[in-house]
């Protein structure tokens, strides 16, 4: 397993309870092995994944049957429609959309009321730079939570904060659309 059992759980029970929208489909953006997919699809949520390691996708569609795409393959979505989008790993480019392209497709294929959930290393975003990026692809920040520790977080944070104290955090971002959004935080 690729993410530790209590952040799976957490992120599980944020985009349950934090998503107002009837669709019930799943975008999760960088899907690696398919953890929160399949964590999702136990819920009764239908989800597709994007990742660009291909060993990560079969494994993910081999062991728990997670339909993923390659980021290059996105045409594929256009006869979606997403309650939800998840990009844990924040908006990697290396074999990935940019930043500012993912979220231009977050926004197209989510529905109305849809959530996006974006997560960063605080040193590596500031929230200033998040939600300038959240502005220009049509997406207001809703809230902001900073992501539970577990083993596995600890030991990210033991390496970094070494270097850079700051990242110690790792804070996820809970976007709307602007068109559809009743209240933001700026």
């Amino acid at each position: 397993m690729d993410i530790a059992p209590k952040i799976l759980k957490w992120r599980q029970k944020l985009v349950l309870e934090e998503t107002h929208s009837s669709s019930h489909w799943l975008l999760d953006y960088v899907s690696g092995e398919g953890d929160f997919s399949v964590a999702m699809m136990d819920v009764h949520w239908s989800v597709k994944g994007i990742e660009s390691d291909k060993q990560k996708m079969e494994k993910a569609k081999r062991r728990y049957g997670v339909s993923v795409i390659l980021p290059g393959e996105t045409t594929k979505l256009d006869e979606l429609s997403f309650g939800a989008v998840t990009a844990w790993s924040g908006l990697p480019e290396q074999g990935y959309l940019p930043p500012k392209d993912a979220l231009e497709l977050f926004h197209k294929v989510l529905v109305e009321n849809g959530s996006l959930y974006v997560a960063f290393p605080s040193a590596e975003f500031g929230v200033e730079e998040v939600r300038k990026l959240a502005n220009e692809a049509g997406f207001g920040i809703d809230s902001i939570f900073p992501q539970p520790e577990d083993g596995l977080f600890s030991c990210f944070k033991n390496m970094s904060a070494k270097k850079h104290p700051e990242s110690a955090k790792i804070i996820v971002y809970h976007m709307k659309k602007l068109d559809t959004l009743n209240f933001h935080v700026f």
